[in-house]
């Protein structure tokens, strides 16, 4: 658990022990408050956890982590987040990326590209984000507990997989070995190649 109770501690890092940091639950769900997070029981379909007081660039934010335990949802459930910037502040359909989430009562960190599609282009595009809208949750009812979310770049997400991959024991990238230039490579052969011929 965390030691403070900072809540925000950058335009890009928001972390809930005891604090809702300028996040709110408006439609289908309410919230309480704890050292682990804000803990959201969520009542209706699509519901929403949002932020409309941001303002910073989406400069090197080429991913959301968000860090969660799901209880009480289908074991694989999905959800979308959305974004306004200071040119379009309405949050539309082509401002949207798709979440997955495991609710299995396990903490997980999901990370959402921020740098695919039309949303990657409008994102990486804007002038400044100034709302953050999460629909995490297709399917209810259930508990949702979110412990941050942070908004990193692409460094900082491979090195954040390369740890979480060490911890389970399995490289995070296999070494792969390519032949000199000039060697020899054997030409592969065709199924059939040597098969009688009728």
């Amino acid at each position: 658990a965390f030691l403070f109770a900072a809540t925000l501690l950058s335009a890009q890092e928001w972390h809930f022990n005891n604090t809702a940091a300028g996040w709110t639950t408006p439609y289908r769900a309410t919230h309480t408050l704890s050292p682990d997070g804000i803990v959201i029981n969520v009542t209706g379909p699509n519901f929403r956890f949002m932020i409309e007081t941001c303002n910073f660039e989406p400069k090197d934010t080429e991913y959301m982590a968000i860090t969660y335990t799901a209880n009480k949802f289908p074991a694989n459930s999905g959800g979308q987040l959305f974004f306004g910037t200071k040119a379009v502040r309405q949050l539309n359909e082509a401002a949207k990326f798709y979440v997955r989430l495991l609710a299995d009562g396990e903490e997980h960190t999901t990370y959402i590209p921020l740098n695919v599609g039309k949303a990657g282009d409008l994102w990486k595009n804007a002038e400044r984000i100034t709302c953050l809208r999460l629909d995490p949750i297709n399917q209810f009812p259930g508990v949702l507990t979110v412990r941050s979310i942070r908004l990193i770049n692409a460094k900082e997400y491979a090195a954040a997989k390369q740890k979480q991959y060490a911890d389970l024991g399995v490289p995070f990238s296999i070494p792969v070995t390519l032949p000199k230039e000039g060697a020899t490579v054997s030409k592969p052969r065709r199924y059939d190649e040597y098969a009688p011929h009728y």
